[in-house]
């Protein structure tokens, strides 16, 4: 029996966040900066507080560039700062790993005798590895394994292929910019649920200590959750192997349960006259004939922790209907009424 831990590591801008709602008479709405600060107290403000997701973003154009671009600090960790999270859906994800690398066979046919509603929609998720923090042997099977440990998550796994040739062809990584790479690969192939797999080190003798640092990002909130870190002790190859499918399996439950939070929606990535192509097909669930309304984003509700509670959606300004399905998990689309979608802030949702 493989011996299992996961810590959960909480970001700095979440403390930044209580040292200015526990301060009294600071200085958070001065537009000019301090001499030399880089930023103003309004700036920081902003970033820290009422947009945290872009931190990663103005954080990373101030630093200077390396030629290789590593998830460390793309996340922009802090070992410095971390607590343990009381969020219940990170809870979740400790308790099924550790019962599942205990004993994945028995967790698998308790699975299958216990009936999940199914979903019609399905959200996207996709991964991008820290091919420089693991081996090309660890890196290929846990690209080999997504697709089987998805299993009967509800989800759609995005091609790796697909994301990376995105992300070739835009300067996000150069950037580190998080918010970037999320923007990018939400609108092609359309991926909700992002996984960025920061760490992954599978012991080459055994017995050993197996470990992963993943961090979950869901492009459709522009939310970030807390870092997961897992480790176990793996006696055998097959454990070592059993490790990296349950915790894949342990993501997929998790971005599902997080995509829950908004209701299901797609992206339109091109446009041709009035023919609107779309990042979802027949595995997301489509059908000819579907209608999708065409609706200009929405309002994220926090709940007092500062974490997503819900979605209000924004105005709807039209609807297409979907025509055609093609390629692995798209389709082509008409109007029907009122306008189409015509930026990135525009979500269609059944």
């Amino acid at each position: 029996m493989m011996n299992i831990s996961l810590k959960i590591k909480v970001w700095p801008v979440l403390f930044a966040f209580m040292l200015f709602g526990c301060a009294s008479g600071s200085d958070i709405v001065s537009t000019e900066s301090e001499q030399g600060e880089t930023y103003s107290a309004d700036e920081v403000r902003r970033v820290t507080v009422e947009q945290p997701f872009l931190l990663s973003g103005d954080y990373f154009r101030e630093k200077k560039q390396e030629k290789t671009i590593d998830l460390g600090s793309l996340l922009s960790k802090n070992e410095s700062e971390s607590s343990e999270s009381k969020e219940a859906g990170v809870e979740k994800l400790r308790s099924s790993a550790t019962e599942g690398l205990k004993n994945s066979e028995t967790q698998a046919k308790a699975t299958s005798n216990s009936p999940v509603p199914p979903r019609r929609f399905l959200p996207k998720v996709g991964f991008i590895l820290d091919y420089e923090s693991m081996t090309r042997e660890t890196a290929k099977e846990i690209l080999r394994s997504t697709p089987k440990a998805a299993g009967d998550s509800s989800v759609v796994v995005a091609d790796h292929d697909q994301i990376m040739e995105v992300l070739a062809n835009t300067d996000c990584l150069e950037k580190k910019d998080l918010s970037c790479v999320s923007e990018a690969v939400g609108v092609y192939p359309g991926v909700r649920m992002l996984a960025l797999i920061e760490l992954f080190e599978v012991p080459g003798q055994m017995p050993g200590t197996a470990r992963t640092r993943i961090e979950i990002v869901d492009t459709g909130l522009a939310v970030r959750y807390p870092l997961i870190e897992i480790t176990a002790q793996t006696r055998t190859k097959t454990e070592a192997n059993a490790f990296i499918s349950q915790v894949l399996r342990n993501v997929f439950d998790f971005a599902v349960k997080k995509s829950d939070i908004m209701p299901w929606f797609c992206r339109s990535f091109s446009k041709e006259k009035q023919t609107w192509y779309i990042s979802a097909g027949r595995m997301s669930g489509l059908k000819p004939g579907d209608t999708l309304r065409v609706v200009s984003g929405g309002k994220l509700v926090k709940n007092p922790a500062g974490l997503p509670a819900g979605w209000i959606p924004g105005k709807q300004k039209g609807t297409l209907k979907v025509d055609l399905l093609f390629g692995k998990d798209f389709a082509s689309c008409s109007l029907t009424e009122g306008e189409g979608p015509d930026s990135d802030n525009d979500m269609l949702l059944p």
